[in-house]
């Protein structure tokens, strides 16, 4: 199936509901992004369909923006196996008209101040300190325990899961998300040892 080209207008009229998908690497998502607009960082291999399958309502009518790296051909047909309706992509040109693109800081957890936290990490991971745990996946429930008047920070980690949680925000109507760093720069994650396999791969 092709994947079309959706003009302003009527990509305005989708994403009343629906969702533009930002497939660019966090950094970039956060140094400017459509307001509302969800990071799903492209990849190669499943990781990818797999990410947006665990983060996202998969009814939600989705539209793609260009953002002149991106295969976003292949990133609807994963998209499309996993069983979401993809609607087209919105070309740069028309991605200009939908409003201006905002930036979201980035500050080390020691500035937070009186921001109110928000830990989004899956359910299994640890964070001592002051914070409210919702997992990206749930805030689509509903975030009764927060007001949109609130300035949140979104505690990062390694930034996959916050950088969604940052557009599901603004697609709330919260205005004020700063993303909270809490993993020293150029941290990687930590890797099971070779001692958890049995020879031959995991199982």
């Amino acid at each position: 199936m092709s994947l079309p080209r959706i003009l302003a207008e009527r990509a305005a009229s989708i994403l009343e509901e629906g969702l533009a998908l930002d497939l660019r690497p966090i950094p970039e998502y956060l140094e400017k992004h459509l307001r509302g607009s969800i990071s799903i960082m492209w990849e190669q291999g499943p990781g990818f369909a797999t990410r947006a399958r665990d983060l996202l309502p998969l009814n939600a009518r989705l539209i793609l923006l260009e953002d002149g790296s991106s295969p976003l051909s292949e990133a609807a047909s994963r998209l499309r196996g996993k069983g979401f309706d993809v609607e087209g992509y919105l070309s740069s040109e028309d991605l200009r008209q939908l409003g201006k693109l905002i930036p979201t800081r980035s500050i080390p957890i020691a500035d937070a101040g009186s921001l109110h936290l928000l830990h989004v990490g899956d359910p299994g991971t640890v964070h001592e300190g002051r914070c409210l745990r919702i997992p990206t996946e749930r805030l689509w429930d509903g975030l009764s325990e927060l007001n949109t008047s609130y300035r949140i920070g979104v505690l990062c980690g390694f930034g996959v899961r916050a950088a969604t949680a940052v557009g599901i925000l603004e697609k709330f109507g919260f205005k004020e998300i700063v993303a909270i760093q809490t993993r020293p720069e150029g941290a990687k994650p930590r890797v099971a040892g070779p001692e958890v396999f049995r020879v031959g791969g995991p199982g």
